[in-house]
């Protein structure tokens, strides 16, 4: 039986962001471009440690139909006063990655949605098509429940797992950590569970460990509608999500090395013959 090609899947916001806060402030000729480098280091990277046979990009759209359903969802990360410069200057770097650098490089599976994030993107990709094999290269732990249909790895840790490793560390199905989000929350997306309710009491309610005669129970109990609701800030993808169909991807050594001249990238620019050897 021959191999089930394998796609690498970058979820573009976690990498780009690793950038920004490990690579730090470069520039060249006046204009920013550590995240532009730094993202593009850890994707050689990722590149040699899992030998792709393609690669896709996943990107957040600034329309959000999570916020429009929920107008406080992931209202935590936003922050009074002027926008920070270090910021916006990232997000430039974001587009120009997204919708020049890596086209012109011949990575050709960009996607993006409007109302939709990448973990939709994600989402939608693995649970769609079975005959191929996905690892998420991602930090987000609500990608958890898509680990029927791939693995995951974290850059930052050097961590992979599966579907195996989940069940043997959590106790529960990939499946099932749907809702556990649902009735815990998500805190770093601001989507409020049972009070006084982790991941861990989740886990034990959902695998019949919790007393029924506890106070814990009965909250979640007494808070279905809440849990309900829920649903469609935890669940990947949005039902609103289509699924995008990876095309077949031709690096471009030149506009590689030329990329490296504009941008000064000297390092980078002797190893593009690696990458070419890697991605040819």
């Amino acid at each position: 039986m021959p191999l089930m090609e394998h796609i690498l899947v970058i979820d573009c916001p976690y990498l780009g962001h690793r950038a920004r806060f490990t690579t730090g402030p470069l520039s060249y000729k006046g204009k920013p471009t550590g995240v532009i480098y730094g993202f593009l280091n850890q994707l050689f990277t990722l590149i040699k440690r899992e030998r792709p046979d393609e690669i896709a990009f996943a990107w957040d759209s600034r329309k959000s139909f999570r916020k429009e359903y929920y107008p406080d969802y992931k209202a935590n990360r936003r922050k009074d006063g002027p926008p920070d410069p270090d910021m916006l200057a990232a997000f430039m770097q974001f587009k120009q990655l997204r919708a020049e650098i890596l086209p012109q490089l011949g990575f050709v599976n960009n996607f993006r949605q409007t109302g939709c994030e990448a973990d939709d993107i994600i989402g939608a990709l693995v649970k769609n098509d079975p005959k191929r094999r996905f690892t998420i290269v991602t930090s987000d732990d609500d990608m958890l429940q898509l680990l029927d249909h791939c693995d995951m790895y974290n850059l930052g840790k050097e961590l992979r797992i599966d579907n195996y490793a989940f069940t043997r560390q959590y106790g529960i199905a990939p499946e099932q950590w749907v809702m556990v989000k649902q009735i815990a929350g998500c805190s770093g997306d601001n989507v409020k569970g049972v009070t006084g309710v982790g991941e861990k009491t989740a886990i034990q309610y959902l695998t019949g460990k919790m007393n029924p005669s506890s106070k814990k129970y009965k909250d979640i109990q007494a808070n279905q509608e809440l849990i309900e609701f829920n649903e469609y800030l935890v669940r990947l993808p949005l039902p609103e999500t289509k699924a995008p169909i990876p095309k077949p991807s031709h690096f471009d050594a030149f506009w590689m090395r030329k990329l490296c001249d504009d941008m000064g990238f000297n390092r980078m620019r002797h190893l593009v013959d690696d990458w070419e050897a890697f991605l040819g």
